[in-house]
């Protein structure tokens, strides 16, 4: 259950991502030139009432950022609110997520962006993709069929946005990729094919961390 996860942790002691907001929010401020002083008086034009002690406090770890005042300082400062989540910088160091253990920080950047989910068991064949897609991200923005080439996730994309595909074609789709694969829509059948007009090529994304992205 959250909150007791330690026992020994104190109910207002921050989490690992409580502890990088901190250090992110001193970071960003002094390389925006700014005082505590400043930023407080920023944000309480932004609309949200802020004293300079209390930006001190929450940068020294001992106060904690609710969500309005996140997106607020990150507004203030701007920034995306990621950029205050996570570590300024996507590599392969392992980085503790609250209630999801450690990853690799481009992992962890690429879970925030919306690329892909945080864990992806080693025989998915793209159904954990999909649905994250789905819950996830908004209609307009979701990144279709990342093992399949870029002409047919732009293909199944379009259709999805359109209402023509259900999200169950979208998955049999992912497994299925050698390039002669047909979707039952409402009307005849549409046969995937690159921009171009050929046929899909067969294979599949090298890239199991990033699909192209739909537009």
């Amino acid at each position: 259950m959250i909150g007791t996860q330690s026992k020994s942790r104190r109910s207002n002691e921050l989490g690992p991502t409580g502890e990088q907001v901190a250090a992110n929010l001193r970071r960003i401020r002094e390389a925006c030139g700014l005082s505590t002083t400043e930023l407080a008086a920023r944000m309480t034009k932004a609309g949200r009432p802020t004293l300079a002690g209390a930006i001190t406090r929450i940068e020294s770890k001992k106060r904690r950022v609710d969500a309005d005042d996140l997106v607020a300082f990150a507004a203030v400062l701007g920034v995306n609110p990621s950029a205050l989540l996570l570590p300024p910088v996507a590599d392969d160091t392992p980085i503790e997520i609250t209630g999801a253990g450690r990853v690799a920080r481009r992992i962890a950047w690429a879970w925030v962006d919306g690329r892909r989910p945080l864990r992806i068991p080693a025989d998915d064949d793209g159904t954990v993709r999909v649905h994250f897609q789905l819950r996830a991200r908004p209609k307009g923005a979701r990144r279709w069929n990342p093992l399949a080439p870029e002409g047919l996730g732009r293909q199944l994309h379009e259709l999805a946005e359109l209402g023509l595909v259900d999200p169950e074609a979208l998955i049999e789709a992912t497994r299925e990729a050698d390039g002669s694969m047909h979707i039952t829509v409402p009307g005849p059948a549409i046969r995937a094919s690159n921009q171009d007009g050929s046929p899909a090529s067969s294979g599949r994304d090298r890239d199991t961390a990033d699909g192209p992205a739909a537009t």
